[in-house]
């Protein structure tokens, strides 16, 4: 009953900050990514909360369990992913996007090569977010179920409309100020519950004497898969729309720098958290099946109360993540290719189109996300999909060579490539995974088609490259 009390609060909290941003949207660009509203103190409960869903919890713990502590690298893997696009591509986005009043990342690519490209990498990010979001009811779903008894096919559908209800009425607004919630709540539950944890069973000393020793090995199974790992999650944040949408709605560069690396510190430490509880659900329940529900049992196993207080960390990842990959969804779908094909909408049809787009893929993606199994393997395989992308945009942030036809073959045979892996299972048959089959395709299509183009640099990149130095001449002045 604690539980459910504590779930429907919680959930009645979340809807009131939508409805309260509900009418200070007034313009498309308000809706869509607030512009220049944003400091330190927003940005990084946002980047964390965005960062850290049901894979960076449930998932992290699941893996801590099975192979040890060497799953914070899904995490870690995260904090270089956003250290990484900031000093790469942060000026790229923020001078564009500012010089042109642009609202998303395709929008952005097209400035920088073409129109197809920009459709693209709207569908790739497009379906990376929705795999994203199909995952995350039902994975809250099932854990809350364990505490009410209430069938998980019932909670998913009561959190995917929530889900939605908070995305279409809060807008960007609501989602930034919401996440400063859902980031103590998450600190705090699984902070505490690490702890207890740890005292519970004596320290890792007990542990390492009862455990395998890879448990305890940060680079387990092999340094290069924890580098594959890596290299992976940093290409794919180069097109991170959350990332984006703060460098776009930051008050201006210094903020973004300082809300950058705040959130990278606090994820590095956060993300021990739930690594730490599955290692140690390992020792203390060695034989459970559904290890996705070891972050729940341990702390339930330990107090009733602990487990009530993990299981509202869980929903406030959740919480954070589902509402902001569907509005991105819905805003890229919205701007990069509805209203290409009617492009004199006016705010106020942007806004009504945004929300029914919303509520279709939102409802389409918890239907299709009850048969999904593993929430860490289709976060893991979001981030793969779009893995490819990263790396062509990345290059042609400095490679004025590479121009709109040698990013799109690249991308586009990368990407399926990469989603074939994903969707077919091929990483579990061969053991290659879905980044490293994509850019094995990808990487040699760019080369090649950049090496035959003799016109020099591309007109996207003298005009970003242009607009760059004119923003450091201002600065200068």
């Amino acid at each position: 009953m604690l539980t459910m009390i504590s779930v429907v609060i919680y959930m009645l909290i979340s809807m009131g900050f939508g409805i309260f941003m509900m009418k200070r949207n007034t313009t498309a660009a308000e809706y869509f990514i607030s512009k220049k509203e944003f400091g330190v103190f927003l940005i990084v409960p946002y980047i964390f909360s965005e960062m850290i869903s049901g894979g960076g919890t449930i998932g992290v713990a699941q893996s801590g369990y099975i192979t040890g502590i060497s799953s914070v690298w899904v995490n870690w893997g995260m904090v270089l992913g956003i250290i990484v696009f900031f000093y790469l591509a942060s000026d790229f986005y923020y001078t564009v996007g500012c010089k042109m009043n642009c609202l998303t990342v395709p929008e952005i690519i097209e400035f920088r090569y073409d129109r197809k490209c920009r459709i693209l990498v709207m569908s790739i990010l497009c379906i990376s977010f929705l795999i994203m979001f199909a995952s995350n009811s039902k994975a809250i779903a099932v854990v809350v179920e364990a505490f009410t008894g209430i069938s998980w096919k019932i909670w998913s559908f009561v959190f995917g409309v929530m889900f939605i209800f908070v995305a279409i009425t809060g807008g960007q607004k609501g989602v930034v100020f919401t996440n400063l919630l859902h980031s103590f709540i998450m600190l705090f539950g699984l902070g505490t519950a690490c702890i207890v944890a740890l005292k519970y069973v004596g320290g890792i000393d007990l542990m390492r004497n009862t455990l395998p020793q890879h448990y305890f090995d940060f680079t387990y199974p092999s340094i290069s898969k924890v580098i594959a790992q890596c290299t992976s999650s940093c290409c794919s944040f180069i097109i991170s729309s959350p990332l984006v949408a703060m460098v776009l709605g930051a008050k201006n560069k210094a903020a973004v720098k300082k809300g950058f690396w705040f959130s990278a510190i606090i994820m590095f430490f956060f993300a021990l958290f739930p690594a730490i509880i599955g290692v140690t659900a390992k020792y203390v329940l060695p034989g459970v099946v559904q290890t996705a529900s070891v972050i729940y049992l341990l702390p339930s196993t330990i107090s009733y109360v602990l487990g009530v207080i993990v299981v509202m960390s869980i929903v406030a990842a959740l919480f954070s993540s589902s509402p902001a990959v569907l509005l991105l969804s819905s805003t890229m779908i919205t701007n990069d290719l509805l209203k290409l094909i009617k492009p004199n909408m006016t705010d106020k049809e942007q806004i009504i189109i945004s929300k029914i787009v919303t509520t279709v893929l939102g409802i389409t993606c918890t239907l299709l996300g009850m048969n999904i199994q593993s929430h860490l393997t289709q976060l893991s395989g979001a981030f793969q999909i779009r893995a490819i992308a990263g790396v062509v945009v990345l290059l042609g942030i400095y490679c004025g060579r590479v121009n709109s036809s040698a990013a799109f073959w690249s991308m586009l045979m990368g990407g399926i490539i990469s989603a074939f892996w994903h969707f077919t299972s091929m990483v579990d048959t061969t053991g290659i995974s879905a980044f490293w089959a994509a850019l094995v395709i990808g990487l040699p299509i760019l080369v090649l088609l950049t090496l035959i183009n003799h016109d020099g640099d591309s007109e996207g990149y003298i005009l970003w490259r242009k607009a760059y130095h004119e923003s450091v001449s201002k600065k200068l002045t």
